[in-house]
């Protein structure tokens, strides 16, 4: 355990049940602390560790059951000083220890990455780039996003911006009957430039009055459009015009549109929710990477693989949303901009 697992242990024996925004990477360990479960504890735990050179200051590790594994700095936090030497967004494998045979941890980086290193890697980048490592046992209603999460607003992009995503297993299928959009409040303002290195003092802000309808209007048209991929080409399903104040089903800052015909979506299949928009069209949307700030809840039947942005006549081409400088393709991945969304069927 961590100490990190300090508030959900504590939570439980007081009876506190963990709401989805609280202890995001929390595990209830009183069993462990009670007695000697016959099952070993392999839920993942990250943690930050400051080993010195030759290590980067945001260097994290990852530890399940018995293995643990350091990747590189550059992942946490690629602007700091030296990342450009380190992974630029991506979980990059350094050192693998299996504590069962190597307790006191005995090596250093010249350690061959190993394919069990390497999945701990993946497994690291998808918590780190979600948000969280407990799963948050999420209610399944209508909505795609359960909570939009505390990212900065930008609004500095030509384009189509939106992700990929797709239906967990054992989902089954789900009718959408809805696309809809983010609408900010008046109050809301960006805490930073849009492609601006965060700073210790821009601390990311959770939006204005979420449950507030008064102070919000969309202000220019948009087209929102659901789309399958099938063999790199994308098939367009769902598409909706919005004109500039149309009212829609206002709910928690998301404005709704009903679709003339559901669309059915299926496990196995991969699809894209995109949403357009222009460079100070006045209708920002909340940043796919936070700086400190909660990430959004995300459908408990719904993973996503990556954010998008889609660049005028360039239909089956996605670059990633741009950041403050070109970094790999992972820091992208599992990531969601705050801008499109969709209602599933009751």
């Amino acid at each position: 355990m961590t100490l990190t697992d300090l508030y959900a242990t504590l939570a439980h024996i007081v009876g506190h049940s963990l709401a989805p925004d609280e202890a995001h990477d929390s595990y209830n360990v009183f069993a462990y602390w009670k007695d000697k479960p016959e099952t070993p504890d392999t839920r993942p735990r990250v943690f930050f560790c400051h080993l010195g050179p030759p290590y980067l200051n945001d260097a994290l590790a990852i530890r399940q059951g018995s293995r643990k594994l350091i990747v590189d700095g550059g992942l946490a936090m690629p602007w700091a000083t030296g990342a450009s030497q380190g992974a630029r967004g991506d979980s990059n494998p350094t050192v693998f220890y299996d504590l069962t045979k190597n307790l006191y941890e005995d090596g250093d980086r010249t350690n061959e990455p190993n394919e069990l290193a390497v999945q701990l890697a993946a497994k690291l980048l998808e918590i780190h780039n979600r948000g969280h490592a407990r799963e948050l046992d999420l209610p399944s209603g209508p909505e795609l996003f359960v909570a939009p999460g505390w990212h900065n607003l930008r609004n500095d992009v030509t384009g189509e911006i939106g992700f990929e995503f797709g239906l967990c297993e054992g989902s089954g299928t789900k009718q959408v009957t809805h696309l809809g959009m983010w609408d900010d409040h008046d109050k809301d303002r960006s805490v930073r430039a849009a492609r601006a290195v965060p700073r210790d003092h821009e601390n990311d802000q959770p939006p204005s009055f979420i449950t507030q309808d008064k102070r919000r209007q969309i202000e220019a048209p948009h087209v929102l459009r659901l789309l399958r991929l099938e063999s790199n080409e994308r098939i367009e399903i769902a598409r909706i015009k919005i004109a500039a104040g149309q009212a829609g089903q206002l709910h928690h800052s998301f404005r709704y549109f009903p679709l003339q015909k559901p669309v059915t979506l299926s496990e196995n299949r991969v699809y894209v929710l995109l949403m357009s928009t222009k460079a100070a069209d006045g209708d920002p949307f909340l940043d796919p990477v936070a700086f400190d700030g909660l990430s959004p809840l995300i459908h408990r039947d719904v993973r996503v693989q990556r954010s998008v942005l889609v660049r005028p006549h360039i239909t089956n081409y996605s670059e990633s949303i741009p950041a403050f400088e070109d970094l790999t393709n992972s820091y992208s991945r599992y990531r969601a901009p705050i801008g499109p969304t969709l209602l599933f069927q009751r």
